[in-house]
């Protein structure tokens, strides 16, 4: 559904490009695509929420059975999580909430300070490289214990949604759940998911590359027309190799979080339903 959307808005972006560029400024034209583009987004935000959800749930679901030495099905797995689609949905939210809210906002409060401490100094004569140098120090300082504090908190979340499908539990309850589960566990946690980036910037890099370079190889490319159209198009490609991607390794994210699930909360075997 993401590719859905990306579709769209870039042969939107491609159109303006080719057609309706020439008739306001550039600058004009920037700002009318990424408002169309914020638009089309945010409209289509809940879908994709949902749409998210349920594979992700559907995902879990299957683990689960295989892991419990049961057959199941694609179309079974997304039949078996259908009733409980708000719940996964909330969860998501909930998550991306607590991921990512407390991060902005203390960025933004950032902005606000920096802003604000350097008006105060250039109004209070106190321009100096010593004054800047703090005030850099300062804001990198922050900017790690924000990186710091967002993947501590990912970890700590990991295995919520696998403990909501797996163990048909509320949300907020699979969030305690996740926090108990992940003691002694976070470091493991957390090769996983920088193997698992390695490992999708490694294939996007082998997709579009080779499709890049042959793309700006084409003869008749040279003018500025055809030179923004092939970026457009470099663009959509690189949409396209992230889907592939995603569609490789996303499966190896929910099958090892389960097992780390089961494994953590059942260590000698079995399965609580």
């Amino acid at each position: 559904m993401v590719l859905a959307l990306a579709c769209p808005i870039g042969l939107v972006i491609a159109w303006w490009s080719a057609a309706g560029a020439g008739s306001v400024s550039e600058t004009t034209g920037y700002i009318l695509v990424a408002v169309f583009a914020l638009v089309v987004s945010l409209a289509a935000l809940p879908v994709l929420l949902a749409a998210a959800a349920l594979a992700l749930a559907a995902m879990n679901h299957a683990v689960s059975r295989v892991h419990m030495g049961q057959t199941t099905t694609i179309r079974e797995a997304y039949k078996s999580v259908w009733p409980r689609c708000w719940r996964y949905t909330g969860l998501l939210i909930l998550e991306g909430l607590m991921i990512g809210a407390a991060p902005l906002a203390a960025w933004i409060a950032l902005v606000f300070l920096v802003a604000g401490a350097a008006a105060w100094a250039q109004r209070a004569g106190m321009e100096s490289i010593a004054g800047a140098a703090f005030l850099i120090l300062a804001v990198v300082l922050v900017v790690v214990a924000l990186i710091g504090f967002t993947i501590w908190m990912l970890l700590r979340l990991s295995l919520a949604f696998p403990a909501c499908v797996v163990e048909q539990i509320g949300a907020w309850t699979a969030i305690k759940r996740s926090a108990f589960l992940c003691t002694g566990t976070k470091g493991r946690i957390f090769v996983l998911y920088l193997l698992v980036a390695m490992l999708g910037w490694l294939l996007s890099m082998g997709v579009t590359m080779p499709l890049t370079i042959l793309l700006v190889l084409l003869p008749g490319l040279s003018d500025p027309q055809h030179a923004q159209i092939a970026s457009v198009v470099i663009v959509i490609i690189s949409y396209g190799a992230s889907f592939a991607v995603q569609a490789l390794i996303r499966p190896v994210y929910g099958i090892a979080l389960v097992l780390f699930l089961l494994r953590s909360a059942h260590p000698h075997g079995g399965l609580r339903h």
